[in-house]
């Protein structure tokens, strides 16, 4: 797995009102799996104030989605799996044959057939921290074409099953203790 692309959120997401200074990792990684995107489009982030732009606009699709995420996040849950997923199909209209698979304990175990599961080519993986609230951190992977997407880290080329599952494990294994995987086709 290659990084074609550096990206931070925590580099962009200072300024903006609460929950959302705390990441928009969930809503760029939707945007990014439904517009079929490459590095470019996360390039075409880092311009000054583009993020602020996104997430300071109240009709803007990516803010809409971020926020119904964060109400997973609230003590208690403002809003349930099935309720965001419905949000990101209101706001994107071209997602289809949403697949949940169970959650695994993270980090992952080597035999969790996790992403065998994810029967479509879209793949989101939710880390989730119930420990602390529920917040926690979405990863995009487009398997067909192996592009991956972490706004921690960037996008990268020739990312395959198990270097996926090996990003998750060193970058966020010890910080989470769910993994919930949705795939989807767009």
């Amino acid at each position: 797995m290659i990084r074609v692309c550096q990206f931070n959120q925590a580099n962009f997401i200072g300024g903006l009102a609460a929950p959302n200074d705390q990441g928009v990792c969930f809503s760029l990684s939707i945007a990014w799996l439904t517009g079929r995107r490459d590095a470019g489009y996360i390039e075409a982030l880092k311009a000054p104030g583009r993020i602020a732009g996104i997430y300071n606009d109240a009709n803007d699709k990516r803010n809409i989605v971020q926020n119904a995420a964060n109400g997973l996040g609230a003590v208690p849950p403002a809003i349930t799996v099935p309720g965001v997923i419905a949000q990101i199909q209101a706001s994107y209209g071209n997602v289809a044959n949403v697949n949940p698979v169970p959650p695994v304990p993270a980090p992952i175990p080597a035999n969790a057939g996790l992403f065998d599961g994810a029967a479509n080519p879209n793949v989101i993986g939710w880390l989730i921290n119930a420990a602390a609230g529920g917040r926690g951190h979405v990863v995009a992977w487009r398997k067909e074409v192996h592009l991956f997407f972490d706004a921690n880290f960037g996008v990268y080329v020739n990312a395959h099953d198990a270097d996926v599952r090996a990003h998750i494990n060193t970058n966020y294994g010890a910080l989470y203790n769910v993994l919930s995987v949705i795939s989807f086709t767009v």
